[in-house]
C-alpha cells in the first residue's frame, strides 16, 4: 500500500468534506468518507488513517535519528539535482509524475469558438481560451470571471490580496505569487488534476497551514512554466483544435509570454 504524507489537520479536513458529501448524496457517512479520501488522492477513508499512522511513526523516527552527515546531505542534493533535471529535459514525466499521486476525475465539456479546453473538477469549471491578441489564456474562478496568462503562470499559495501572508489558499498565480484563481475548495488530487490537464506547473510551500498537493520531499523544483505548457495535455488540445480551425490559427502571432505558440500549434498540427 502507497504511504501518503498526511497531518491530522488533512484527516480533519476530509472527514468534515465526508460529512458533506454522505448529506448530499444521502449515502452511509462511511461511505461519504471513502469518497472524500479518493477525491484527495487516497484509495479509501482506511488509507487514509493508514498513511496518518505511518507518517506520525515517521516523524518519531526522524526525530530519533541521528543528524544527517554531509556526504547525507550532498547525496540527497545530487539526487534532486538530477530530478530536476530530468523535468528540464522531459516535463512530461513532471506531469507523470503529478499523476501517480493520485487526480480527481474530470469531467471535459463540449468545446465551442476559441475555447480549446472546458473541464470541471470537483464542481468548479475552468477554460483555456485564445484570447485575442495576447494568446492563450486560463480561466476560472466565480462565473469563469478570473484569469491568467500562460507562459507566466502556475499554482502556488497566495493570499488573495497579493500580498498579505495571512489566510494563503491554493491558487492560479502570475509570476509564481499573484494571486489570479483561486483555488480554495479544491482537494489535493483536485489542484493536481487541475495541473495535469491545464499544463501548470505546482509550486511547492513551506508555509501555512493548507493540504499537501506535493510531498515536501518531492524533486527540486518543477519545470519552467514555458516548457511544462508546450510539453502538456493542454498544448496537446491547442493542437488539436489548431488541427480543427487551420485558417484561423494563422490569424495569431507572437506574444510577450508564450511567444511563437500559434506557429509551433500550427506545425505541430500538420504533422500528426
Amino acid at each position: 500500500m502507497r504511504i501518503l504524507p498526511t497531518t491530522q489537520t488533512l484527516v480533519n479536513k476530509i472527514k468534515a468534506e465526508g460529512r458533506a458529501i454522505a448529506r448530499a448524496s444521502g449515502i452511509p457517512l462511511g461511505q461519504g468518507h471513502d469518497e472524500a479520501a479518493r477525491r484527495a488522492g487516497y484509495d479509501d477513508f482506511h488509507h487514509v488513517r493508514h498513511c496518518l499512522t505511518q507518517s506520525e511513526r515517521a516523524k518519531v523516527a526522524r526525530h530519533a535519528r541521528a543528524p544527517a552527515t554531509p556526504e547525507d546531505k550532498n547525496e540527497t542534493r545530487l539526487r534532486y539535482a538530477a530530478i530536476t533535471a530530468e523535468y528540464e529535459r522531459n516535463p512530461r514525466a513532471y506531469f507523470a509524475y503529478l499523476q501517480s499521486l493520485g487526480l480527481s476525475p474530470v469531467t471535459h465539456n463540449p468545446l465551442k469558438g476559441k475555447i480549446f479546453i472546458d473541464l470541471t473538477i470537483e464542481g468548479q469549471r475552468f477554460q483555456a481560451i485564445l484570447d485575442g491578441g495576447p494568446g492563450p489564456i486560463v480561466v476560472g474562478g466565480h462565473f469563469l470571471s478570473a484569469w491568467v496568462q500562460y507562459g507566466v503562470s502556475s499554482i502556488a499559495r497566495a493570499g488573495s490580496d497579493g500580498v498579505s501572508e495571512d489566510n494563503l489558499c491554493w491558487a492560479v498565480c502570475k509570476y509564481g505569487g499573484q494571486y489570479r484563481i483561486g483555488l480554495p475548495s479544491l482537494t489535493p488530487a483536485g489542484i493536481r488534476a487541475l495541473a495535469v490537464e491545464m499544463g501548470l506547473v505546482i509550486r511547492r510551500s513551506l508555509s501555512g497551514d493548507g493540504p499537501l498537493v506535493v510531498p515536501l520531499c518531492a524533486e527540486s523544483s518543477p519545470p519552467d512554466e514555458l516548457k511544462a505548457f508546450f510539453n502538456s495535455k493542454a498544448f496537446d488540445a491547442l493542437v488539436e483544435w489548431a488541427r480543427a480551425h487551420p485558417r484561423k490559427i494563422k490569424q495569431y502571432g507572437q506574444n510577450t509570454y508564450t511567444f511563437d505558440w500559434a506557429s509551433r500549434a500550427a506545425a505541430a498540427a500538420r504533422q500528426t
